[in-house]
């Protein structure tokens, strides 16, 4: 019974991140819509730019998984129970992240393909 609910919580858990990773994503994109509207007048192709927004998330989504899993290292001896990650289960939540994280950057990646260049020279 309490692995069902610790993997229960951990479902809850990534699909909130994959939610905050993609509001952050979304968010950033739509601050940086002049410029990309540049590059795609320019010349510079969809999928070049898609490929920084993808890249993007999942620097994003490593960073916040290696610092997640420092931190809790550092303080797992706080907690009444003991959980313990092991390197199986850590690469399949690594695994899972970076799925997340490319599930994420989907919205980002929607609005910089809608994006009009014309939005760069004011149209």
């Amino acid at each position: 019974m309490a692995s069902k609910q610790i993997g229960m919580f951990t479902v809850i858990l990534v699909i909130v991140s994959t939610i905050i990773i993609a509001l952050i994503i979304y968010t950033m994109t739509l601050e940086k819509m002049k410029e990309i509207a540049i590059m795609k007048l320019i010349g510079i192709p969809n999928s070049m730019i898609i490929k920084m927004i993808v890249q993007e998330t999942l620097i994003m989504g490593v960073l916040a998984f290696i610092s997640g899993n420092i931190f809790a290292h550092l303080i797992y001896t706080k907690f009444p129970k003991r959980v313990v990650l092991e390197t199986p289960d850590a690469f399949a939540l690594f695994i899972v992240v970076v799925i997340a994280s490319i599930l994420a950057s989907l919205i980002g990646v929607k609005k910089v393909i809608s994006a009009d260049p014309a939005q760069a020279i004011g149209g």
